[in-house]
């Protein structure tokens, strides 16, 4: 069989080796021969001249290197990748004699870790570089390594070089390597992450602290089950501990004839997003005691689930206070509709506000008219309507207005007089319009009318009277001189 069947170079190539091999300059060559199946095989040949009755041949040795070369193959390219993964990772990756910590190698992530350059370390130890802050975190690590091999998570604090303290999270492993115990480390700067964790904890902690002394009850629910409930619920439902709330159906503690809004509601929170406006409604305590309360609750994302953050103001108090408002103003409104003047208030600019019962008799209108926005100045006659408008603003500002009189209109055109005695009202310190009474004054006049008239009447029949005494005393000193004629 012809050598050129089985080796893949071309005549020319083989002979050149050939020829290198008769004349002992070279012994070792690397083919690639092909088997009889077809498939091409790695071979090393040693091969060189031997004479044999009297004739010169080349002998060759011919060993299949195949797996060989595929093994050293995959070694490169695992060398490579490691090269490669080594050099790129983003973070620190060292090796370090296990005996004394001297640094063997480090990656670029090491130098934007600590700020070292490769040659500033290489040779050195992490306790020379003064890296550690703490020795001991590295003797924790290497008594680890030592007992297990490993060491996962290790948070140590590391000194880069400019100072600085950062974070670092390191994994490590012992290995041999020509003989050599090593330790491979990784560390990832956690520092940022350090930060943040730090920040939300102390702001879980602050806020905390706020709910925990919030005076409005606070409850936290998942799925209608309480999770949380700080001191001012316990306070508000009558529960000795939190665990007397806790996995408690929140819907129970929602009074049977309020449940179906508070349903609602919290479907819409959940499902739409929406954040409900503040409620007031019932609650019920542990022990069963109806609570009036304001609430409002707000959905929140935690740990993947929706929560409501559920806040409850006792209003118990306040709902009695306004009920004795109501009785109050029921009360002085009754006693304002029976007295028989005009009651009245009015906004800086003219609105009538408020009229009690007689004031509506009186001029004729309804409840209805005026609440569509009647002016007090068309209640009265255009000339006066100026000079109202004038005491008016006197009033509120703190001029003093005694009473005043003025010629009032009815619906159906009527004139009248009345007299208006008015005082500023205040809102928070601010004049904001005056509330007064209103005296229909017309009996007054009719009567001054009638007082002037008898007085008229009185003066006339005083002066008939007096003429009547004169000619009586006239006729009877005529009777006299007529007597002492006639004697």
């Amino acid at each position: 069989m012809r050598i050129d069947r089985i080796n893949t170079l071309s005549r020319p190539e083989i002979d050149a080796q050939m020829l290198l091999a008769r004349s002992e300059k070279r012994r070792n060559f690397f083919f690639k021969h092909r088997r009889a199946g077809g498939d091409v095989r790695d071979v090393e040949v040693y091969s060189g001249p031997l004479t044999l009755m009297g004739r010169t041949l080349l002998y060759s040795i011919v060993h299949d290197i195949t797996d060989r070369r595929q093994a050293e193959e995959a070694l490169r390219q695992s060398e490579e990748k490691f090269r490669l993964a080594f050099q790129t990772s983003p973070d620190s990756i060292n090796l370090n004699r296990l005996s004394d910590g001297t640094y063997i190698d480090v990656n670029e992530g090491f130098t934007h870790l600590t700020g070292y350059r490769r040659e500033e370390v290489i040779g050195k130890t992490s306790l020379e570089l003064n890296i550690w802050c703490r020795s001991e975190d590295r003797i924790r690590l290497v008594e680890e390594l030592i007992r297990a091999g490993m060491v996962e998570n290790l948070e140590a604090a590391f000194r880069r070089k400019n100072g600085d303290i950062g974070i670092g999270l390191m994994s490590a492993r012992r290995l041999v390597l020509s003989g050599e115990e090593i330790i491979l480390s990784i560390t990832r700067d956690i520092t940022e992450r350090k930060g943040i964790e730090n920040a939300l904890r102390e702001s879980e902690d602050r806020y905390r602290q706020i709910v925990e002394a919030a005076t409005d009850a606070i409850l936290v629910r998942s799925n209608d089950v309480i999770t949380y409930a700080n001191p001012a619920a316990l306070r508000l439902l009558h529960a000795g501990s939190e665990r007397e709330l806790l996995g408690k159906n929140y819907l129970d503690l929602v009074h049977p004839e309020d449940r179906a809004e508070s349903i609602e509601r919290i479907r819409r929170g959940v499902t739409e997003d929406w954040i409900a406006p503040p409620r007031e409604h019932r609650i019920l305590t542990l022990g069963g005691q109806v609570v009036e309360v304001e609430s409002v609750g707000v959905p929140v994302k935690y740990q993947g689930e929706v929560h409501i953050f559920g806040m409850f103001r006792d209003i118990t108090g306040r709902k009695q206070a306004e009920e004795r408002l109501r009785e109050t103003e029921k009360k002085y409104r009754e006693l304002a509709d029976s007295l028989p003047q005009v009651i009245f208030e009015v906004e800086l600019d003219g609105r009538i506000t408020y009229l009690n019962r007689n004031a509506y008799s009186l001029f004729g209108y309804t409840p209805e008219q005026v609440a569509q926005g009647f002016n007090l100045l068309d209640a009265f006659v255009p000339t006066d309507r100026k000079r109202i408008a004038q005491d008016i603003m006197q009033n509120v500002r703190g001029g003093k207005v005694g009473r005043r009189e003025y010629t009032a209109l009815k619906k159906d055109g009527t004139a009248f007089p009345v007299g208006i005695h008015a005082n500023p009202v205040l809102r928070e310190g601010i004049p904001a319009g005056v509330r007064g009474i209103l005296i229909d004054l017309s009996a007054v006049r009719r009567a001054e009318a009638d007082k002037k008239k008898l007085e008229a009447q009185l003066q006339q029949a005083q002066k008939m009277e007096a003429i009547g005494a004169l000619a009586g005393g006239i006729a009877h000193d005529f009777n006299n001189i007529l007597s002492a004629i006639i004697s």
